[in-house]
């Protein structure tokens, strides 16, 4: 989900729709501007993927507290939040500002670290199952015997 979020912000931004909604969270007072055209969906779409993501990373949150007792598992899924609440607050900053460039660039930089993070989270969560796979099954030697 983090990459398809950058992906949408590569459609916004390579669509020109950067600057489509100059409001925040809203665009042009609605969630669906579909009166103010095809550029404004556009950053409307970004827009409800990113909160996907945040719904998502909440539920990961907890899980992760709630199931994983690896410190490295918890400071990834932690730092993961953090980083999109960031990325997401200097979205909103870059829209509010009228596009300045370097709010365009820590938007964009936050959002690789984001998904770097969810990446390191994923890398260490299929090593500790594959290490518990493989501590607790045993292959059988042989047919049985009747």
């Amino acid at each position: 989900l983090s990459f398809i979020i950058i992906l949408t912000g590569a459609l916004v931004r390579g669509s020109g729709a950067s600057l489509a909604c100059l409001e925040w969270p809203l665009c042009y007072g609605e969630i669906l501007p579909a009166a103010q055209g095809q550029l404004a969906l556009i950053h409307m779409f970004h827009r409800f993927a990113v909160l996907s993501l945040g719904i998502m990373l909440a539920v990961l949150l907890w899980y992760v507290f709630r199931q994983r007792r690896t410190r490295a598992a918890r400071w990834l899924a932690v730092t993961a939040l953090l980083l999109y609440l960031t990325q997401a607050a200097i979205g909103a900053f870059f829209v509010l500002s009228l596009g300045t460039p370097i709010w365009g660039a820590l938007h964009v930089g936050t959002a690789a670290c984001t998904w770097g993070a969810l990446v390191a989270l994923s890398v260490i969560e299929t090593m500790n199952i594959r290490q518990t796979t493989q501590a607790t099954w045993q292959p059988q030697s042989g047919p049985a015997q009747a």
